[in-house]
């Protein structure tokens, strides 16, 4: 495992981004970050040394994550300086925790490389591990919100923020900082994206995980569990729903918040404002998401056994995957 040396203290490009591997792809999915071996080969939870800190030391689990994923973050802002192809200049965006605000920085690339999307083993196995945690201290009880917080303090990249969505949705959790992450119009095409591939059941991250190595079996098995959590099949218009159609102490705050997403069009790099084809494309999908949070939307029907209610939202058939979103609700 290699940390690239840190970057000058002027603004001048670091050299994070400027060494010999700066103008390959991998760059951009692994930025800041050498991954000379195979000695996190396949990426996994059980990868070391990410595992066993995480089981005997998970402060210095944590501590290691924040480094290593702060260096990424410095490198990735960088790249646009060296790759002649890619000279768009991105932009951060902010999260009203219930315990403050934090900005981040990263795309729906880096927001997967938790899933095995994109990334070298290293970054991968490490972020495996994390979720790893985080799901073992949530059946260990743990207050989810006192979770969530652990994942992201200290963090300015978004690797961290599909792991506490996550979290979140294994347990339908509609707490203050669930409704913090359902606000934040930024994250919905990240997750939908990643939703996209966890969705179709075909996971990716265990390719190669099932040969080539004597503990292979391990790897794959410590996968599967991962993959069969129940938050691979929901994502966060998944949780918004159940903010609206639900009684709970955030459900205003957060039908406030969606109602705005078309006024506030979650730009990624810098003078998008001025792309009108751009313009049009995002405000379609806001106006789509910001209508989750009307009622009106919604038809109630009953379900043969009269035993549940199906509400089921009316413009669902304008999504691009021509899903509809259906919550199913307990009389």
């Amino acid at each position: 495992l290699m940390i690239r040396r840190p970057p000058r203290s002027t603004p001048k490009p670091s050299s994070a981004a400027s060494d010999v591997y700066k103008r390959q792809m991998s760059d951009w999915d692994s930025p800041g970050i050498s991954n000379y071996s195979r000695h996190c080969h396949p990426a996994s939870p059980i990868q070391q040394p990410f595992a066993a800190l995480f089981e005997h030391a998970p402060q210095e689990g944590l501590r290691l994550i924040r480094k290593l994923l702060s260096r990424t973050v410095v490198a990735w802002r960088e790249l646009p300086l060296y790759d002649y192809s890619n000279r768009e200049n991105p932009v951060p965006f902010s999260v009203d925790f219930p315990w403050g605000t934090q900005t981040f920085w990263g795309d729906q690339r880096i927001y997967g490389w938790y899933r095995g999307l994109f990334s070298c083993d290293i970054l991968e196995s490490a972020l495996m591990a994390l979720e790893d945690w985080a799901f073992a201290e949530l059946e260990a009880g743990r207050d989810v919100d006192e979770i969530v917080r652990e994942l992201v303090t200290g963090h300015d990249s978004v690797a961290t923020l599909g792991i506490a969505l996550g979290v979140l949705l294994d347990k339908d959790t509609l707490s203050p900082a669930a409704a913090a992450l359902v606000s934040c119009q930024h994250l919905w095409a990240m997750d939908e994206y990643r939703w996209e591939h966890d969705f179709q059941g075909l996971h990716s991250n265990e390719i190669g995980a099932g040969f080539g190595l004597s503990n292979e079996t391990t790897h794959l098995e410590a996968l599967k569990r991962l993959n069969s959590r129940p938050s691979r099949k929901k994502n966060i218009r998944w949780l918004a729903t159940a903010f609206i159609l639900t009684a709970n102490d955030q459900r205003e705050m957060v039908a406030e918040k969606l109602t705005k997403f078309p006024n506030e069009l979650p730009f990624t790099h810098e003078n998008q404002e001025d792309d009108d084809e751009l313009v049009a494309y995002l405000l379609h999908r806001a106006e789509e998401w910001a209508a989750i949070a009307d009622l009106k939307n919604y038809a109630q029907v009953e379900t043969d056994d009269g035993r549940a209610v199906s509400y089921t939202h009316l413009r669902a058939h304008e999504t691009s995957l021509h899903l509809v979103c259906r919550l199913l609700l307990e009389k």
